[in-house]
C-alpha cells in the first residue's frame, strides 16, 4: 500500500520546487498482483509518476515508472527498489526535468498559430495611437524585425561589431514591443533606425537602402526625414 503521509509529502515537494498544485492529480489503483499503485498526473497530459509497492510486507520500499519528455512519451520503468527519501529525490529529479521540459513546451507560444488564427499587416498597425500592442502586433513586429537582421546583413558588407550593434539595437526594439506604449514605439523605433544608419556610416545610396528595409515592413518610415 502507498501511504498517505508518503503521498502528502510528495504533494509538498510539487509546491516547494513551485509548481501549481491544481496542476497535479493523484490516482489511487488497484492492481491484483500489487495491491494499491500510485499514479501522479500532471493536467490531462501524458506525463505520470507511478509509485508502486516495492515489497509485500513492508510499506515504505517502492518501485517508480515515469514518462520520459520524448517523441512517444515512453515509460522509463526503473526496475529497483528504494526508500521514501531515494524516492522523494527520484520524483524531484522528473520534476525539475522531465516534466519541466513538457510545461515549457506547452507554454511556449506558437507563432505559427497564432498568425494562422489572427491574419493582419504590419502595416495596419496604428503606431500614433497611446495604448499598447496587442500580442498579435508583437508576433508580427517581431517577425518583421528579425527579418530586417538578415536583410541588413545581406545587403551590407558589415564588420562582426557592426552587425552586433545592428542585432543588439533591432532586439531591443523587439523587447520594447512589451514595455512601451504604440506611439513611444515609434519614437524610439525612428531614433534608432536614424542612429544605426550614422554609425555605420552609410553613404547616401546605403542610407536609401537601409532605410528601405524598413519601409518593406511598415509605414514607420514615413516619419524618417528625407534620405534621398
Amino acid at each position: 500500500m502507498i501511504l498517505k503521509k508518503h503521498t502528502n509529502e510528495l504533494l509538498k515537494v510539487i509546491s516547494e520546487k513551485g509548481f501549481n498544485l491544481n496542476d497535479y492529480n493523484l490516482d489511487r489503483r488497484t492492481s491484483s498482483s500489487l495491491g494499491e499503485v500510485a499514479v501522479i498526473t500532471y493536467k490531462k497530459s501524458p506525463m505520470e509518476f507511478w509509485i508502486f509497492p516495492g515489497n509485500s510486507e513492508a510499506n515504505n520500499i517502492f518501485t517508480v515508472h515515469y514518462t520520459r519528455f520524448l517523441p512517444t512519451f515512453p515509460r522509463h520503468n526503473n526496475p529497483y527498489r528504494y526508500n521514501f527519501e531515494e524516492l522523494k529525490n527520484i520524483f524531484e529529479g522528473w520534476l525539475k526535468g522531465d516534466l519541466s521540459e513538457y510545461i515549457e513546451n506547452e507554454n511556449e507560444i506558437d507563432y505559427w498559430k497564432l498568425i494562422k488564427e489572427n491574419p493582419f499587416t504590419i502595416e495596419g498597425i496604428d503606431f500614433t495611437k497611446d495604448e499598447p500592442f496587442t500580442l498579435e502586433e508583437q508576433v508580427q513586429l517581431k517577425l518583421g524585425l528579425e527579418e530586417i537582421k538578415t536583410l541588413v546583413s545581406k545587403n551590407f558588407e558589415l564588420n562582426h561589431e557592426q552587425i552586433e550593434k545592428v542585432n543588439k539595437r533591432i532586439d531591443y526594439l523587439i523587447g520594447a514591443t512589451k514595455r512601451v506604449s504604440k506611439i513611444d514605439w515609434r519614437g524610439i523605433a525612428i531614433s534608432y533606425i536614424m542612429e544605426t544608419a550614422t554609425d555605420l556610416a552609410l553613404d547616401e545610396q546605403k542610407r536609401s537602402i537601409f532605410f528601405g528595409l524598413f519601409s518593406k515592413l511598415w509605414s514607420i518610415v514615413q516619419h524618417l526625414p528625407p534620405h534621398l
